[in-house]
């Protein structure tokens, strides 16, 4: 009877181990672009520590926009792990984020997030461990 728990226990972790080891697809689809230029840059993280300023990516996006839409993929990102996507437009097409006084000068959003105070880890992480469709609302502060 010890040996059929032993047993139970090591095919149940072998079945989660490998589900975490899948790899899957992130689609992201881009809302509320009001400005129809710029690119949108996307940083997808799964460090609670430098967000919402990403600081090493797992995997990054520039994508222009055109006609007000933007949609694009990760893939082949491992599941078992929490993920954020954190982007925001170019209007400018520097490159970077431009600030005003500390806050966004350009449009921004992240996964999850639905703009009631700042971003936190909590509320706009998310678990991976299927394909995933995720809609981002741009905001403009």
């Amino acid at each position: 009877m010890k040996n059929l728990f032993i047993l139970l226990a090591i095919i149940l972790t072998s079945t989660a181990s490998l589900k975490a080891q899948e790899n899957y697809t992130i689609t992201v689809n881009v809302n509320s672009i009001s400005n129809n230029s710029g690119t949108i840059y996307a940083s997808l993280t799964t460090d609670p520590s430098t967000f919402p300023a990403v600081q090493n990516p797992l995997a990054s996006k520039a994508v222009k926009v055109e006609d007000g839409k933007v949609s694009f993929e990760f893939e082949g990102v491992f599941g078992g792990a929490d993920y954020a996507v954190v982007l925001f437009q170019d209007l400018n097409e520097d490159g970077k984020m431009e600030m005003s006084g500390g806050r966004p000068a350009e449009p921004f959003g992240f996964s999850n997030y639905v703009m009631m105070g700042p971003p936190n880890w909590g509320s706009c992480s998310f678990k991976l461990d299927e394909n995933k469709e995720i809609t981002i609302q741009l905001y403009t502060l």
